[in-house]
This record gives C-alpha cells, sequence and structure tokens, in this order.
C-alpha cells in the first residue's frame, strides 16, 4: 500500500463527480430548454385565445351599438307618432268643440233649446 493508492482514488472520485456534475448541467440545461418551449407554446397560445376573445367582445359591442341605435330610433319613431295623434285629436277636439259652440250660438239666437252633454 502506497500514498498513490488513495491519491488515484481520490482523483478517480474527483473524475466521477465532475462527470456526474457535467451530466447534471446537461440534464438541466435540456429540462431549461424543453420548460422554454413549453412557456412558449404557453403565450402563444394565450396571445391567440386572447386575440380571438377580444375580437369577439369588440363584434359584441358593435352588436350592442346597432341595437342600442335601432332601438333608440324605433322609440324616437313612436314618440313621434304618439305626438302627432296628440296633435290631431287636439285639433279635431277644437274644431268640434268650435263647432258645438257654433250650433249652441244658433240654437240660443234661434230659440231652440240647447242640448247639454251627460
Amino acid at each position: 500500500w502506497t500514498i498513490d493508492d488513495p491519491l488515484a482514488d481520490a482523483a478517480a472520485k474527483v473524475l466521477a463527480l465532475s462527470q456526474y456534475a457535467e451530466r447534471l448541467q446537461l440534464n438541466l440545461q435540456k429540462v431549461e430548454q424543453e420548460t422554454q418551449g413549453r412557456l412558449n407554446d404557453v403565450a402563444a397560445r394565450q396571445e391567440q385565445v386572447v386575440g380571438d376573445i377580444r375580437k369577439q367582445i369588440a363584434e359584441l359591442e358593435a352588436l350592442v351599438s346597432r341595437e342600442m341605435t335601432r332601438a333608440a330610433q324605433e322609440t324616437a319613431e313612436h314618440e313621434a307618432a304618439l305626438r302627432a295623434t296628440r296633435d290631431q285629436v287636439a285639433r279635431d277636439l277644437a274644431q268640434l268643440n268650435q263647432t258645438s259652440q257654433r250650433l249652441q250660438g244658433l240654437s240660443a239666437q234661434f230659440g231652440a233649446p240647447t242640448l247639454s252633454r251627460e
């Protein structure tokens, strides 16, 4: 037994540890590359899905805007028609009232009894 035996043993162990450390480093690099690839895939998928959702949201917002505009137009048309009908009825009632007053005036002028509304 000489000192060379433990030194040779130590050198062999150092070499084995060095090779093991190198394998660990290579495995880590491989895991890092695979993980980065997966992260890139996730980011690309997220970008695609979020883009699709944003597009759908924009389309839905445009649809909401069109529907609100259409409803506002219909509301304005109905309100205008109602105002026109009210105005026409008011004119007709005023004309009927005038005619009724003229007829009552004629009846009073010629002595006929006036009719009352009940």
